[in-house]
């Protein structure tokens, strides 16, 4: 058996920049060890370094595979299934984005389908009997508000996470009788290169912030077994998405 930190065994995909990155150092900060997942090896292996700054007693390992990958998937969880005491903490960060609706190209919305919900379907599928078996843990889906309400122009992308937001959902009623938490957060505009890339209309210090993120993340781990929020909606006070008139 690996020795724990102190609070265990979290699960970052998407680990090597923006939402995955933050999470995963503060989750280091907070005293979990961590199992950091993306494509990007060197990028991981540079948010590892990052840890070692935080705490140089903080076990971090670097996972170089696509999380739409099924066989390196299953290979991964088992290995660290099998290397740690418990998975503790699930959180399901990877994530592509591509703009357009119906004008978008068939290989937009299949590698927007692939990312954000046939990877995190893929983790759950290998995370979930580890953490019925030890009848805890907490899963964290990060959805978007585009998961909780359309916005034209971003079809696409919308499409992709309101079918999260449904799998989350589901897997939340699921889970309640065998102890295990399921939390789907989902962020207006986040002070990423990703809403960058997605034409955020806000400056980004009108934008949530990766620290709010974080706080999120903390304050879900804190609560008791009895508290289990079934999703966060955080959104920009300049900007509330539910009124946005595009």
């Amino acid at each position: 058996m690996a020795t724990e930190t102190s609070r265990g065994l979290a699960i970052v995909t998407g680990a090597s920049r923006g939402i995955g990155r933050a999470l995963a150092i503060g989750l280091a900060e907070a005293g979990y060890g961590l199992a950091l997942v993306a494509r990007d090896e060197g990028a991981l292996n540079g948010v590892r370094a990052e840890i070692q700054d935080v705490d140089p007693g903080i076990a971090a390992s670097c996972h170089s595979l696509d999380v739409t990958d099924a066989a390196a998937v299953r290979k991964l969880v088992s290995s660290l299934a099998s290397e740690h005491d418990a998975i503790d903490v699930l959180i399901n960060s990877a994530g592509q984005f591509r703009p357009g609706s119906i004008e978008a190209e068939v290989e937009d919305l299949e590698t927007v389908v692939d990312t954000n919900l046939k990877g995190a379907f893929l983790m759950l599928k290998a995370v979930v009997p580890v953490m019925k078996a030890q009848k805890r843990g907490h899963i964290i889906n990060l959805s978007s508000i585009a998961g909780k309400w359309g916005y034209a122009g971003y079809g696409v992308y919308a499409a992709s996470k309101f079918a999260l937001q449904g799998l989350s959902e589901s897997l939340y009623k699921e889970m309640l009788e065998h102890g295990v938490k399921v939390t789907a957060i989902c962020p207006n505009w986040v002070a990423t290169e990703m809403a960058v890339a997605a034409g955020g209309t806000l400056p980004p210090e009108d934008m949530n912030q990766l620290d709010d993120l974080v706080g999120t993340v903390s304050w879900l781990l804190s609560l008791s077994k009895a508290a289990c929020p079934r999703e966060v909606v955080i959104d920009c006070m300049g900007h509330p998405y539910d009124r946005n008139t595009q």
